[in-house]
Parts: structure tokens; sequence; C-alpha cells
């Protein structure tokens, strides 16, 4: 390195990256997130200008610009111009991230009953994770976003309700991936799987109750058989109702 703050043209994620066949552009986005490490940034951080990147990487301005674009892509950092402006660390959005997997998936589209034997495999898990590690303010909160649920008579109101709730479930969860996961699955549910017939409301409307009192009552066992006995129901309806995932991007949603 030619300096302790900066990152070097030898660096191995270089090296590594021009050994797997990827871009210029591409290999040096690759040290720059290997100094991003060893610097151990955070978001709000700043990189080098531009002027500095160009000399220490032995690049040209538009091969730098260009690694800058592929890390911003990435949700990686945000450029802004301007006194003071530059290239600063951020935090992977949640949504920038769930439009990313959805892209994928765009072009290789999983059945419905991919996006339902996921659900049922990792919703029960959540629903026990949550019984041992949720405030009660925060299983308070949850009641309140489950209101919905109980109010209205309409089935599809209702499953945009549900699905909705389990966006909140998923929120509360601390295993990072379990929480990611499972919003993403209830995303796909509620934007992209249409029926051509209405879907009834199968689940009934006991379960936000029994949940509820089994994350109050820390019973781990209680609240995974509740989501469990819902999702059954609910897979039978949407297949039963002839659903099927449709052909269209994820919408992005306003950051918060």
């Amino acid at each position: 390195m030619t300096s302790p703050s900066a990152p070097s043209r030898r660096s191995p994620a270089r090296r590594r990256a021009v050994a797997r066949g990827l871009s210029r552009p591409q290999a040096i986005a690759e040290t720059l997130k290997d100094w991003i490490v060893e610097q151990d940034l955070a978001p709000g951080d700043r990189l080098p200008q531009e002027a500095q990147l160009i000399t220490v990487l032995g690049a040209s301005k538009g091969t730098v610009r260009e690694a800058l674009r592929v890390l911003e892509t990435q949700g990686l950092i945000r450029t802004r111009t301007g006194p003071g402006g530059g290239a600063f660390i951020t935090p992977v959005d949640g949504d920038h991230a769930a439009l990313l997997l959805a892209n994928l998936f765009f072009f290789e589209r999983p059945e419905l009953a991919d996006l339902l034997q996921m659900r049922r495999a990792l919703m029960p898990a959540l629903a026990a994770a949550l019984a041992q590690t949720l405030e009660p303010a925060d299983i308070e909160a949850l009641a309140g976003t489950a209101a919905p649920l109980a109010n209205s008579k309409d089935p599809e109101a209702r499953r945009a309700a549900a699905l909705a709730f389990d966006e909140a479930l998923a929120a509360g969860a601390t295993n990072p991936l379990l929480r990611f996961a499972c919003g993403f699955l209830a995303r796909m549910l509620g934007e992209l799987v249409d029926a051509p017939a209405a879907v009834p409301d199968a689940a009934g409307t006991g379960w936000p109750e029994a949940l509820i009192a089994a994350l109050r009552a820390r019973d781990a066992e209680g609240a995974a058989a509740a989501i469990e006995d819902r999702l059954d129901r609910e897979a039978a309806a949407l297949t039963a109702a002839g659903a099927v995932v449709a052909r269209r991007f994820l919408a992005a949603r306003a950051s918060r």
C-alpha cells in the first residue's frame, strides 16, 4: 500500500478479481471493498477523493468512475457532487436488496409452490424465535398491526393485511437472514401472486389472537403452531383458486 489510508493497486482482491475474469472497473471495485473492510469504514465515511484513487490505483478517471458506479449499484456507496462531495459509505437498504433479488427471479421465476414451501419452512421458525426475543411493547405493537385483520370483512383486504402483518413480524427478528427472507417472501406473495378467482379467507379470524397470546406467554411452540395452521390453510386456498406468480417486477418503496 502507498499509505495506511489508501487502497493499493496490488491488493489481493484485485488479483483475485482479475483471475476470475472480471473487468478492470469490477476488479478495482473489489479492491475498494477490501479496503473498506481493512479500514473498518462505517456508514457516512468517505472514500478517498477521485484524484487520489486515480493515482494510487493506477487507473484512468473513467475506470475509477465506473468502479464507483459498480459499488453504487451494489448499494455500498452514495456519491454527492459539489463542495464536500465525494463517495460515501452507506448501509445497504433492504428495499434495494429485495429489488435486486426480485430482478433475478423475474428471469428465473419461482412457482407458487416454491414460495409457499419456503414460507412454510421459515415463518414458524420466525414465530418461535420472536416468542423468545420480543419485548412486551413490541408484542403490543404487533397486536395493533393485526387490528385490520379483525376489522375487515373483504377477503382480499384481509389477505393484504395478513401479509403486511407478516412483514411486521419479520421486522422484529434478531436474525438478519430470517428477517430479510421472511420479509422478502411476504412481499413476493403480496405483489407478485395473482389468482383468477377470489381467494377465500381460509385461515379464519382466530390465528392473530392465538399468535399474539403465544408471544405474550413466551410460548415458542404455540407461536409456531399458530403460524403453521394459518399457512397450511392459506396455501390450500391459494392453490385451489389457481393462483400463480405473475411475471412482473417488485415495486420500489420510499426510503424510511
